[in-house]
């Protein structure tokens, strides 16, 4: 089998608790691990959080995912998601 190592990618999982700085923190620790993009999962902190996890994703040059089309509205690279209204 051959494997190509530029066709190698990794994935983190981030825990983020329910506050401004935790999100803040883990944008911190992503930086310092060289993670190249986000994907944003369903949870109420992060709907509560919009304006800053896209704020905070072009501060830090990560292009972030998130699953509401409100995401794209506060500043976000893109959402993907189903229409829910």
């Amino acid at each position: 089998m051959l494997r190509n190592p530029l066709l190698v990618r990794w994935l983190a999982y981030l825990r983020v608790q329910q506050s401004l700085t935790t999100v803040e923190t883990a944008f911190a620790a992503m930086v310092r691990q060289h993670i190249q993009g986000l994907i944003v999962l369903f949870d109420r902190l992060f709907i509560t959080q919009l304006r800053a996890i896209a704020e905070l994703g072009v501060q830090h040059r990560m292009p972030t995912i998130h699953y509401t089309s409100e995401f794209g509205e506060r500043g976000g690279l893109m959402a993907y998601g189903a229409e829910l209204s």
